[in-house]
């Protein structure tokens, strides 16, 4: 470039007086083993050719094929991976260079789809449709990932936002507790129901009674069924038990006394719990009896539960406080539910006319 620069106006002969002075001592040596004539030592172009087949290296089309056929895209792009491709293909002499390029991007790729893609060509793949397809599925890749990238900074965003939301919400807090009442906790066996909500946990569990609140004694982290005040304001009032008779009946059957209960009440110093009872789920209104063993249901109740089957004759006897024998219509497996209970089964006995009333075993 410099003799087309600063010696464009210089004549041949000085211009390769130039060039033998910028090649060094090498290059004068090789200079003089060349034979020419007196005009080409003169002409430049000549010298510079001389000088260009010297260090050019000899073409080997065997070594240049290998290296073209083992030229892969790697993590190049596919125009890298052409531009490579085209340079080794002039050291190849090949006499298509166009095809073996085509063939060479087939087999040289790097995403086996995109090779399928142009396997499925055939005999009308060219190197431009090769080029195409390959550009093509890489453009998508790269959308692709900037789609997710976005779709990433989204859901961010979106966490971030509802984090600030978080923090700027009131703090919930557990209901304040006083000084004169301490919470009924009670450290338990796994064994054993806990004291406190009446299930089976291990002490390492959480207690489905902590931070809830007793709906008998308003005191915290305990129920109503396990309270220990209720039970002892029960355990003051008198009940009269329903003793187990040891009768030399001819059937062999047991009989079993029924009394009334006097506890804690909302009826007359009388305990009443409201079931709804039977498929249709009729309440009924039943006498708590903590010592009976048999829940009693008068016929009258049975009829309107609307049930069909046929009552089963009990295999026990019902007998009063006073010794005489209640007269029952027969027995049947009754579903119940109630407001703090789910549904559940219970056996019940049929009498003429009485209260209905509730053994200790579901009470």
């Amino acid at each position: 470039m410099i003799f087309k620069g600063p010696l464009k106006g210089k004549d041949d002969e000085e211009k390769v007086t130039y060039l033998l002075l910028w090649v060094g001592d090498r290059g004068r040596d090789i200079h003089k083993t060349w034979t020419l004539s007196a005009d080409d030592e003169k002409d430049l172009t000549v010298i510079c050719d001389n000088f260009r087949a010297h260090v050019r290296p000899k073409l080997n089309p065997v070594f240049g094929r290998y290296k073209f056929y083992n030229e892969v895209q790697g993590a190049d792009s596919v125009e890298s991976f052409l531009t490579r491709l085209r340079l080794s293909a002039r050291d190849c002499q090949f006499t298509d260079a166009e095809e073996m390029v085509r063939d060479r991007i087939v087999f040289g790729t790097n995403s086996p789809k995109v090779r399928e893609r142009l396997i499925n060509e055939g005999a009308d793949l060219t190197l431009d449709k090769a080029i195409q397809i390959a550009q093509g599925y890489q453009y998508s890749q790269e959308q692709l990932r900037s789609m997710n990238v976005q779709d990433v900074h989204a859901v961010h965003n979106r966490n971030r936002f509802l984090d600030q939301n978080k923090r700027h919400q009131p703090e919930r807090r557990a209901p304040p507790t006083t000084t004169t009442s301490k919470p009924e906790t009670t450290p338990h066996d796994s064994k054993n129901p806990c004291r406190n909500c009446g299930y089976k946990h291990t002490p390492s569990e959480t207690c489905r009674a902590k931070g809830k609140q007793c709906t008998y004694c308003k005191k915290w982290h305990h129920f109503a069924s396990v309270c220990r005040k209720k039970q002892r304001e029960s355990s003051r009032k008198s009940v009269s038990a329903i003793n187990k008779c040891e009768t030399n009946s001819d059937d062999g059957d047991s009989d079993f006394f029924v009394d009334s209960v006097e506890s804690h009440s909302v009826k007359n110093g009388q305990a009443f719990v409201d079931l709804e009872v039977g498929p249709n789920f009729y309440q009924t209104n039943f006498k708590i009896d903590t010592g009976s063993q048999m829940n009693i249901l008068p016929e009258r109740i049975y009829h309107d539960l609307g049930i069909k089957h046929v009552l089963q004759k009990p295999a026990s006897k019902l007998s009063a406080y006073n010794g005489s024998t209640l007269d029952s219509v027969g027995y049947c497996n009754l579903s119940y539910a109630s407001v703090h209970t789910m549904i559940n089964q219970i056996s019940a006995i049929m009498l003429v006319s009485m209260l209905s009333i509730l053994s200790h075993r579901q009470s």
